[in-house]
């Protein structure tokens, strides 16, 4: 049996080292696309796929409660639990799979109202690009909680490695057709079978590794309890959904599938970099969530302030880094008419940096049934940001977008922390709450200082991103250590480090 720490450590490293090549083969497929289709179909690719996460809310949260309950029973060892709950999802996801697929060819009648200057690329064209992407995505549903089981067993570093495997072939035939044939329709029906054969594959894996899982034919016996706890995350999980996924389509529809694709370019940025962190992000996600239903509160409060001052000290690094050096990476990689104006570029760094840092917090709000105290929250999320967003969007663009974000984010980290550690975790959430106003202030003083030092560095192409990058990284280490070497969290963090390396010498 894989120990937490190993499964963790394996789990990272496959997934950053693999985060590594699939970034640059990513932006070499972005760049072969751009300049050999236009980039209005980078910005209907973003629209398109945006449009698809939203329908993934129309299983009501119960798939998301579902794989947060079967996290007890694995840590248990329980396989009767296991495989009760693994039938359920499998019922589940084939639901989700077939409520997608009718509610997206409703949806297909309504495109034109949902984006701006559609006639620039044809709206026959984008309803045909729309249905190729919505087929293979129904399809997936019927395989991707394969994945999501691997993960729950602590096997993430396997789904990593069919994910890699599965990318860099399909990639490299993307980017060999894209030359060939400059055709968008080809690129999004490959793009699409990544993730297609990546469930395909993790199933097969499960089905040979848990047999147990399949051989149990024990009745399901649905109680209306059950049904009602499988539907307490629901308006979370909208929340969630319709939060992550509308900012491209308030783009678009405002701004137009051009302006999107330029928008998506700098939001590719920041994924990619951010996706670094989050493969420890969510390597450490299953074995936490296995740890917060076994231990005790204090140990728990712990772990979230631990991981919290991590994601504090690696993503505020990444966070000054993207606001200072996107613009002079897009003009080198892409050209100088893709560059935006400073303020949504921070704005944007900024929203994905603090979703990242309350990861800890908001991932303990879930494993421990936070949800099922308040439904209201959820609604006023929704509201606050889409509200926010459309009003300000439409009076000061891209910014306007993010700053309804931002206001979403604010209100979700006060209101999801009280919960979480006033009445779960016993803990007063005055004291998590000045912690991450510490952690998002500190960034922000990095970034003017290193934004201002910059100016000054008349160094350009690529050897002068790379001077501004040292500078950008020299100063936020600097001042987040001069900040916060006197705290718990940096003493703890050292003293893991510090054990770490001690043990890999004596091996």
């Amino acid at each position: 049996m894989v120990s937490r720490k190993r499964a963790l450590l394996i789990s990272s490293i496959t997934g950053i080292v693999f985060s590594i090549i699939t970034i640059g083969i990513n932006f070499v497929l972005r760049t072969i696309l751009v300049n050999q289709v236009g980039i209005e179909f980078v910005g209907l690719f973003t629209f398109i796929t945006e449009l698809l996460g939203i329908l993934s809310a129309l299983d009501g949260g119960a798939c998301s409660s579902l794989f947060i309950k079967i996290h007890k029973p694995i840590a248990e060892n329980d396989e009767s639990k296991i495989c009760h709950y693994f039938r359920l999802i499998r019922i589940v996801y084939l639901i989700r799979a077939a409520l997608i697929a009718i509610v997206g060819v409703v949806l297909l009648f309504f495109l034109p109202l949902l984006a701006k200057d559609v006639n620039d690329i044809g709206i026959n064209y984008i309803r045909i690009a729309y249905s190729i992407y919505l087929g293979i995505n129904s399809i997936s549903y019927l395989f991707i909680y394969y994945q999501f089981i691997l993960e729950a067993f602590q096997k993430r570093f396997v789904s990593n490695i069919i994910s890699f495997i599965v990318n860099v072939l399909l990639s490299a035939i993307n980017i060999f057709l894209l030359y060939l044939i400059p055709n968008f329709l080809i690129y999004l029906v490959l793009h699409s079978l990544i993730q297609f054969f990546t469930f395909f594959i993790c199933g097969f894996v499960v089905r040979k590794k848990y047999p147990f899982l399949l051989k149990n034919k024990q009745k399901i016996k649905f109680s209306r309890n059950d049904i009602i706890e499988m539907f307490d995350i629901t308006y979370y999980s909208l929340s969630s959904v319709l939060v992550k996924n509308t900012d491209n389509i308030l783009v678009t529809k405002m701004n137009g599938f051009a302006v999107n694709g330029i928008y998506s370019s700098y939001k590719l940025l920041n994924t990619q970099v951010f996706n670094l962190v989050g493969k420890i992000k969510y390597s450490a996600q299953d074995s936490t969530r296995n740890f917060l239903v076994t231990s005790s509160k204090e140990k728990g409060v712990e772990l979230i302030s631990l991981l919290t001052y991590f994601y504090f000290f690696i993503g505020g690094i990444c966070f000054v880094c993207l606001s200072v050096l996107s613009s002079p990476f897009i003009e080198i990689w892409i050209g100088q008419g893709y560059i935006l104006d400073a303020l949504p570029i921070v704005l944007t760094a900024f929203t994905v940096y603090v979703d990242t840092l309350i990861f800890p917090m908001d991932d303990a709000f879930y494993s421990t049934e936070c949800y099922r105290l308040s439904r209201i929250i959820p609604i006023i999320e929704v509201v606050l940001n889409l509200g926010i967003s459309i009003i300000l969007g439409i009076l000061f663009g891209i910014s306007g977008i993010m700053i309804g974000t931002c206001v979403f984010l604010l209100y979700k980290i006060v209101i999801r922390s009280k919960l979480l550690f006033n009445k779960k975790l016993n803990y007063n959430c005055k004291n998590y709450l000045l912690r991450i106003l510490l952690y998002t202030t500190l960034p922000i003083v990095a970034l003017s200082i290193c934004y201002w030092v910059c100016t000054y560095i008349q160094i350009s192409g690529i050897f002068g991103l790379i001077v501004k990058g040292f500078v950008c990284v020299f100063i936020s280490l600097f001042i987040f250590l001069m900040s916060t070497f006197r705290t718990k969290e940096f003493t703890l963090s050292k003293t893991l480090l510090t054990n770490a390396f001690k043990k890999k010498k004596n091996n």
